[in-house]
């Protein structure tokens, strides 16, 4: 949960680590997993979603040569769509286009284009803008042939409604715990989505772990 969105931006941008950073990369700054602090030295693995993902990069990089995540509260989509694009994060035409059209306030009213983790209904949140963009950028070469995808613990129904975007002969379930969620993703869905994709998505309330 994160009932306190500044106390939250503020751990996001601290180096630990797990955590996350800005490092010096292929001309520009682009963001990496910190792997191990030792003293002012960070060993980080470089998230470059243009590189393969079987063997990424690691660096180890004195500490003051890194920069905080740009994690901020931006008050409109384009502001967060400039930062996402500018810092390396968001990089596909096909995932910027269905960012762009699946339009996050729908499915979170309240701060929508923070780019931090938002409380929703049932305890839970939808993930921060960033995260979203780089799950689907890891796996942007696999959703035009997807035919299957399960989305588990849908929360919101956002995400499951960006496969449905990104893959278009895929059917998608999403599958919750929380029925007061499945049942408030699938109502989102249907209401905003084209029906050519909101026919494809199925809301299941289970397990996900089984």
């Amino acid at each position: 949960p994160c009932k306190d969105i500044d106390k939250n931006l503020e751990m996001q941008k601290k180096r630990f680590e797990g955590g996350w950073c800005m490092l010096p990369w292929n001309n520009g700054f682009y963001p990496g997993e910190i792997l191990k602090i030792d003293g002012d030295q960070l060993t980080v693995r470089v998230i470059d979603t243009s590189a393969s993902l079987n063997n990424p990069s690691e660096v180890t990089l004195p500490i003051e040569e890194t920069k905080p995540m740009p994690f901020n509260k931006y008050a409109t989509f384009p502001e967060l769509l400039t930062s996402l694009k500018e810092n390396h994060i968001l990089r596909t035409p096909a995932i910027e286009k269905a960012f762009k059209e699946n339009d996050r306030a729908r499915f979170c009213p309240e701060n929508p284009y923070f780019d931090s983790a938002i409380d929703i209904e049932c305890n839970m949140c939808i993930s921060a803008p960033h995260m979203h963009v780089l799950s689907l950028e890891l796996y942007k070469d696999l959703f035009a042939d997807a035919e299957s995808i399960l989305d588990v613990g849908v929360g919101s129904g956002y995400m499951t409604a960006m496969f449905g975007y990104l893959s278009p002969k895929a059917k998608i379930v999403g599958i919750d715990c929380f029925d007061r969620l499945t049942k408030s993703a699938e109502k989102t869905c249907l209401n905003y989505l084209p029906k050519d994709i909101a026919k494809r998505l199925k809301f299941v309330t289970s397990n996900g772990e089984e």
